[in-house]
C-alpha cells in the first residue's frame, strides 16, 4: 500500500492517508486542497500492519501506533508543492 505524508502547520505536525495504489496516492498529492498551512511532503509505500488499518467511509484509516507501519519499503517521490 502506499501513502502520502503531509505537513500541517498549525499544529506543526504531519500525518498521512494511505491508499491501495500508487495512482490513487499521486492523484490525491495533486488535488487543489493544499495551500500554505498543509500541504504534500512525499509518497512512500510501505506494509502496514492489518491489525491496525481499517476501511472507514470507504477509505482507508488507522491507529497511530509505533506499529501501524511495518516496513516502509520505498519513498516513491518527494512533493514540491509551490504556492
Amino acid at each position: 500500500m502506499y501513502a502520502v505524508e503531509h505537513y500541517c502547520s498549525v499544529d506543526d505536525s504531519s500525518t498521512y492517508e494511505i491508499f491501495e495504489t500508487l495512482n490513487e496516492a499521486q492523484f490525491f498529492s495533486e488535488k487543489d486542497i493544499w495551500n500554505i498551512d498543509n500541504y504534500p511532503l512525499y509518497i512512500f509505500k510501505a506494509k502496514f500492519n492489518c491489525e491496525r488499518i481499517y476501511l472507514e467511509n470507504s477509505e482507508w484509516n488507522y491507529d497511530d501506533c509505533i506499529d501501524t507501519i511495518i516496513e516502509y519499503l520505498d519513498y516513491y517521490k518527494e512533493l514540491k508543492y509551490e504556492f
